[in-house]
């Protein structure tokens, strides 16, 4: 059965039946008789691939390739250590093996939340992991010689480095624009929800603090930020619920010896040595000064909007977003980009983000002011991890000393420029049209 809109793109599934899919992921696990996460409600609401004006599910059954159609072959992967793990194959049926080596079909790994690097070899970025060597050896012997690897999330390589070669075929890395989706029915919510915040209200409270930095799990680059940035810290408003894993309270002394390995993996002695010192006075404060919320039930529930949180961001100059990191990759050119970015967006207050070197080079891209002149630079946020602590410790000092008394006024410009790009941009679209182009780009 041939699809009569060839712009579209075709995602190839293994079955589908009365409009439920699956992929080879799921069939696998189902002969094994394993459990799989299934997409929930909420996640599948905010999936881009189900806008039907720009994907389209099939099976090898239901659509007649060519050799000029958009497609990828469909893997949905719902644990998060398992995305590279090859137990999906067994799920792919000699029907499917055969379309994907007559058209040399992309493969696409998919976790729409979730940031993946594991792919690249901790010792040499420019080449693959085992994990990712393992997988290449699974598919070559299925035949799948040629097929690239697209991995779906929200984790994306950088220009200098737009792929790793794995073999005979590359692995490429796809945005998923899940957050942002989401970002939208947010604001379309608020009209009835008011839980976001307005530039009204900011212009009608008084900054008292200079910086907010929210934190819940304590992890390299949060918990070094935090040790240097000590001084500032009755200043400004910084939280760490101290959690590993999620919602599970750590005692003060593992949160305690956290914060000193994480400090000591710093090269610089300076720095280094004003962490180490910072972390005893930090810790006598903790946990009672880095948990602002007073209902835990929606502490909980991070992933929605928060008026405590948004109350305090009243009453900040800018927030600082420590963004999802994974500090074995700190040198690679790459961006991830989650919910943690978007959030001073959604509540119109000017914010910074430290975290991988891509970042402020891909949010730019899609039209957002990131306040270079007043906070952070790309050139900050991008150059060596040590740089980027001492830019940030230099912006806080600056702003002891900054007459602020405008700032509001000067920057809600900005602040309602990228409220509106959330807002008025198809991300359906952008995600469309970003896979066109590495199908493109991945065929030369």
């Amino acid at each position: 059965m041939l699809n009569s809109s060839m712009s579209k793109i075709i995602l190839l599934v293994e079955e589908i039946e009365n409009g439920r899919r699956k992929c080879a992921n799921q069939i696998a696990h189902e002969k094994l008789g394993l459990d799989v996460n299934e997409a929930c409600e909420e996640d599948d609401n905010f999936l881009v691939f189900n806008n039907k004006e720009y994907f389209e599910f099939h099976t090898t059954n239901t659509y007649d390739i060519t050799s000029d159609t958009d497609v990828i072959y469909y893997i949905e992967t719902k644990s998060t250590q398992d995305h590279l793990n090859p137990l999906w194959t067994y799920g792919i049926s000699p029907r499917t093996i055969k379309k994907l080596q007559k058209y040399n079909i992309p493969i696409m790994i998919n976790e729409t939340q979730e940031f993946f690097m594991d792919y690249v070899s901790e010792g040499n970025h420019t080449r693959s992991s085992s994990l990712a060597d393992f997988l290449d050896r699974k598919l070559i012997s299925l035949g799948l010689i040629n097929n690239n690897i697209i991995i779906n999330g929200v984790a994306n390589l950088g220009d200098s480095k737009p792929f790793i070669p794995l073999s005979n075929r590359k692995i490429f890395t796809n945005y998923s624009f899940y957050f942002f989706t989401r970002a939208k029915h947010f604001i379309n919510q608020d009209i009835t929800n008011k839980r976001l915040s307005t530039i009204q209200e900011h212009l009608n409270t008084d900054k008292d603090k200079i910086g907010l930095c929210i934190n819940r799990q304590p992890r390299e680059l949060r918990c070094v930020l935090l040790a240097l940035l000590e001084s500032y810290r009755k200043e400004s408003i910084f939280t760490m619920l101290g959690e590993e894993p999620l919602h599970n309270k750590l005692s003060i002394g593992e949160v305690y010896e956290k914060f000193r390995s994480n400090v000591l993996l710093l090269k610089d002695e300076d720095l280094k040595e004003q962490g180490l010192k910072n972390i005893e006075s930090l810790i006598k404060d903790f946990p009672e000064e880095f948990d602002i919320e007073r209902n835990k039930d929606v502490q909980k529930m991070h992933m929605i909007p928060n008026k405590e949180i948004n109350k305090v961001r009243l009453r900040c100059m800018f927030e600082l977003v420590t963004e999802t990191h994974d500090s074995k990759y700190k040198e690679l050119d790459a961006s991830v980009i989650t919910e943690k970015s978007l959030w001073p967006i959604l509540n119109k207050i000017p914010f910074a983000i430290i975290g991988h070197q891509g970042n402020y080079r891909f949010l730019k891209k899609l039209g957002f002011n990131l306040y270079e002149k007043d906070l952070l630079s790309e050139n900050d946020t991008n150059n060596t991890y040590e740089h980027n602590f001492r830019s940030c410790i230099e912006l806080f000092h600056k702003f002891k000393y900054t007459d602020t008394s405008n700032w509001v006024e000067d920057h809600k410009d900005a602040c309602e420029l990228n409220f509106s790009i959330i807002l008025n941009t198809n991300w359906g679209k952008v995600e469309a049209d970003n896979l066109k182009l590495l199908l493109r780009r991945q065929s030369v």
